[in-house]
């Protein structure tokens, strides 16, 4: 048996290797398509069957008319329709050559396989800190769930009462910490952290719609509390030290960590959203001039709006350049 793609250049005869499909004149299919990408997808071969991958491409991969996510790899079967652009190919098997299925046991068969099987694996908090991507995020999307979700926010917010709570020990051994009114208060800024939390994420959410994202609300709460949980943690015990750091140093530290948060969120939007790098930064920029408006309006005296938003423009264009940096290293690059 023979696996082939059956398209408008024929029928295509897959090879027991890594086939790449775009406009670009290296690919081993080259597409005349204006809607395609240089560099569009890629099928490997595993011991399933043909993986297909978007490689971060502008117009999207669809397979029965469904996107799919860029960078994740998706399992082919027997008659799935392709399409790139305007450029539709069929998955299809035909009398001829050994098939691929029988080229499992082949070093780049299983290899694939293995990157396959990787691929699916839960990302844990401390893995998408040290390793973003939007690839990262992406395949933490089967695994977002309300349930923990809500775990991992009340974690956040009681941990952060706790590090309240041992930092008046420590600073100040000298005052009785009263802990009815220390309940109390950790009850009314656990309505608020959630508060917070939801409106902030809800405002992101429409911004991300009406910038095109397709991803759900669950999944995108879920892909921040991911890599938030870590970083809220380090920005605790920074808190408890910070008595003890030279103010230089400490300013520094919290304007990379600023920066580092902006971006692991823009690659958790593209992730969830399938948005452009571009799209991303905007979702974040316009969010944050919607806070500020509301701050303006609540809080008597705020510094000028104008200032804030070219602050903010410059900001976030240093943020862009940043994020380019990032998903061209890890292999995302999503063109704008």
């Amino acid at each position: 048996m023979e696996v082939t793609l059956q398209g408008p250049l024929g029928q295509i005869a897959l090879p027991p290797s890594v086939v790449t499909i775009g406009t670009a004149p290296d690919n081993l299919v080259t597409v005349h398509d204006a809607k395609v990408s240089p560099h569009h997808a890629v099928l490997r071969p595993t011991e399933q069957g043909y993986t297909i991958t978007d490689e971060g491409s502008t117009g999207g991969t669809f397979i029965n008319d469904q996107q799919l996510y860029p960078l994740v790899p998706h399992l082919l079967a027997i008659g799935d329709r392709i399409r790139i652009g305007e450029t539709v190919f069929t998955y299809e098997m035909h009398e001829g050559v050994a098939a691929i299925q029988r080229q499992g046991s082949s070093p780049v068969a299983s290899a694939m396989a293995s990157e396959s099987t990787l691929a699916t694996q839960k990302p844990t908090s401390i893995y998408a800190v040290t390793h973003p991507s939007v690839k990262t995020f992406a395949d933490a999307i089967p695994y977002a769930d309300w349930g923990d979700v809500w775990s991992k926010l009340l974690w956040m917010i009681f941990t952060g009462c706790g590090l309240l709570l041992f930092s008046a020990f420590i600073f100040r051994p000298d005052q009785q910490v009263d802990f009815g009114v220390f309940l109390l208060a950790t009850f009314f800024l656990a309505i608020l952290g959630v508060g917070f939390f939801f409106a902030s994420q809800g405002l992101s959410y429409l911004l991300a719609r009406a910038f095109g994202g397709q991803g759900k609300f669950v999944e995108q709460c879920y892909t921040t509390l991911l890599f938030a949980l870590p970083l809220f943690l380090a920005f605790g015990l920074l808190v408890l030290v910070a008595h003890w750091i030279p103010l230089s140093i400490l300013a520094v530290i919290l304007i990379v960590a600023g920066f580092y948060v902006t971006e692991l969120q823009a690659l958790a939007f593209m992730g969830v959203h399938k948005l452009s790098g571009f799209r991303a930064i905007a979702t974040l920029f316009l969010g944050s001039v919607v806070i500020q408006l509301i701050e303006d309006s609540i809080i008597p005296n705020a510094p000028s709006f104008f200032g804030y938003i070219i602050g903010s423009l410059l900001y976030y264009s240093i943020a862009l350049g940043i994020l380019a940096l990032i998903v061209k290293r890890t292999g995302s690059l999503i063109e704008n």
